[in-house]
Formats: structure tokens, C-alpha cells, sequence
């Protein structure tokens, strides 16, 4: 369609964009997606949110060492943002294993709460999608990562494994919970 001159940033009755629709429902690939293809993060409309500038960095600084230096110049790294999420939590959603290792590394909390009241943990299977995303699960255990926090919903990181349809996440969990 893009090909053929659709608009990329076009919006809704609403003026939501795909983008701002795809972060405000928490949809990581497309989120992931859509701004590959060159996406207006800034763009906004009545349901979707702007998709903030830390997901930006994270997603292109491929290093995590890297994106925490450009984060602490414009982020508490150990602040709840403005949307509600934490960079680590952020960071594990998006898969990013790299991201959470260097965010660990500067001493995150990986018990946190964030967005919906969930941590780390919650976001276990899109983490576990991704290359690395294993080690860097075992690096939010060892740094302390509780697998039996429950959420805003009462869900377990394990009962989000079950609702997203995670084999890998759920054996993940289930081996060091």
C-alpha cells in the first residue's frame, strides 16, 4: 500500500495514526513496525497516544549502553515517564535484551511498577521473541526479578504468559518462579 502512495501518517475520524493507535494498545511489533517504516512518533489523536521520545531511543540505539547515555540526558532513568512506564519495563516490552542489560546494569529495579501496575516480568514474552531475549531474562532474575508480583488485574508475569500464548515465556517462568 505504501508503494502505491498510502499515507503512513494518516489518521482517523479521531485523528489517531496507526502509530499512536499500535503504542496506545501496547502492540510491540507494530509499534516496532510502523516507525521501521518511517512513522510520525510525535503524531496524537483522541484515543492513541504520541509514542514518547525514550521508545524512540531505545529502538534506535540497537546498543543499550548507548541508549542509557542518550536516556540520562533527558530521563530520571529510575522514574515512573509520563505514560506511566518505567525504561526498564519499557525496555523488556519492546524487546530489547541489550536495552535491559544496560538498564540493569545502571541499577534499575526490575521489581518496579509501571504501567497497569506491572513489572519486567509482565512483558516475558515479548522479551523472550527476541535474539538474546533469554539471557536477559535470567539477567532480571538474578538482579532480583519476582515472579509472583501481581498486576492492576491480579495477573501473575505468568498469567500474561498464558493470555499472550507464550510457551516460552511460561517455561521461562515456570523454571525460576
Amino acid at each position: 500500500l505504501l508503494q502505491r502512495g498510502a499515507n503512513l501518517n494518516a489518521r482517523d475520524k479521531s485523528g489517531d495514526t496507526a502509530l499512536s493507535l499500535a503504542y496506545f494498545n501496547k502492540s510491540s511489533p507494530h509499534v516496532h513496525f510502523l516507525l521501521s517504516l518511517g512513522a510520525n512518533p510525535r503524531l496524537r489523536g483522541h484515543s492513541g497516544i504520541a509514542v514518547p521520545d525514550y521508545v524512540v531511543i531505545l529502538l534506535h540505539t540497537p546498543d543499550g549502553s548507548a541508549a542509557v547515555r542518550e536516556l540520562k540526558k533527558s530521563f530520571d532513568l529510575h522514574a515512573v515517564q509520563e505514560d506511566g512506564c518505567t525504561l526498564l519495563g519499557s525496555a523488556t516490552w519492546l524487546g530489547l535484551p541489550s536495552a535491559v542489560h544496560a538498564l540493569l546494569d545502571a541499577g534499575l529495579n526490575p521489581n518496579a511498577l509501571g504501567w497497569q501496575d506491572r513489572t519486567s516480568l509482565h512483558y516475558a514474552p515479548e522479551l523472550l521473541e527476541h535474539p538474546q531475549g533469554l539471557r536477559a531474562f535470567r539477567s532480571l532474575i538474578k538482579a532480583g526479578a519476582k515472579t509472583d508480583i501481581e498486576d492492576r488485574n491480579g495477573d501473575t508475569p505468568l498469567h500474561r504468559a498464558a493470555l499472550e500464548g507464550s510457551p516460552s515465556a511460561i517455561i521461562a517462568l515456570l523454571e525460576n518462579g
